[in-house]
Parts: structure tokens; sequence; C-alpha cells
């Protein structure tokens, strides 16, 4: 999709801004329950996670994606686009998820002997949640969105 640096650059932050709303609007109604509140909130309070987001996928995960994507997708024959773009999406958390859930609960929680059970606990309460946001919507959005920027 992204055809330049520019683009792709773009496109990531797009992409997580999205993905950090969205969960972090799923993980405040678990926490706190339902309210209109919680879409202004989760608005004001997503930015340093973004930021480090953005620097993770851009700079590190990327790259290792962008190494074993091709491997896979070669080794089991996969050609139809949208298991190829679900492969990409699961190659992507496999490597955000862990990240990401263990700085929000240092951030959230600090360091402390139960860290290590909250980050897991964490990381299995979010994992369905954002490979299905990943796939059926943020994923989906994004590239519309981009398209219909980029495409005219």
């Amino acid at each position: 999709m992204p055809k330049t640096k520019f683009q792709e650059f773009i496109f990531t932050a797009v992409m997580v801004i999205v993905m950090v709303y969205f969960i972090t609007l799923y993980n405040s109604v678990l926490n706190s329950g339902f309210s209109f509140n919680i879409f202004v909130h989760a608005l004001f309070i997503i930015w340093p996670e973004v930021l480090v987001a953005f620097i993770l996928q851009k700079f590190f995960v990327s790259g290792i994606v962008l190494k074993s994507f091709p491997y896979i997708v070669s080794n089991f024959n996969i050609e139809h686009p949208f298991f190829i773009s679900v492969v990409r999406c699961v190659c992507t958390l496999l490597f955000m998820l862990p990240c990401m859930t263990l700085y929000v609960s240092v951030i959230h929680n600090g360091f402390h002997p139960g860290l290590l059970s909250v980050w897991a606990g964490n990381m299995l309460r979010n994992s369905i949640f954002v490979l299905f946001l990943q796939i059926f919507f943020a994923g989906p959005f994004v590239r519309f969105v981009f398209r219909t920027i980029y495409e005219k």
C-alpha cells in the first residue's frame, strides 16, 4: 500500500493511533466499566503509549516482520490476499503485544514482585481482542482511509 517512506510513516502513525486508542478503550471499560467519558479520556491519555508503539513498530518490529513474513507465507503456500494479510497481522502482533503490554504494565503498576503475573494476565486478556481488532476493524479501516487519501 504505501509507496514512499513518507506514506509508510503516515500509514504506521495512523495504524498505531487507531490500535492504541481502541485497546485503551477496551482496557478502560474492563477496569472501570462503561461510561461516555471514557471515549474522551482515552483520547487524552494515549499519547505516551502511541509514541512508544510507533517507535517500536517503525524501528524494530517492522524489520523483524519483513524478514520473517515471506518465509512463513512461502513455507505454508499462502496465496489468498486475506490470509496473507492475516499472517502479516499475526506476525506483527506476536512482537508488539508482549512489548506494549509489558510497557503499559510497568507504567500503570510500577516494578513490583507481581509484575510478571500482571503482564501475563494482561497479555491473555488483550490477545484475542487485539487480533480481532487488527484483522476486522483497524486494518481495513486504516487501509480504506489510506487509499482514500493517497489514490486520488
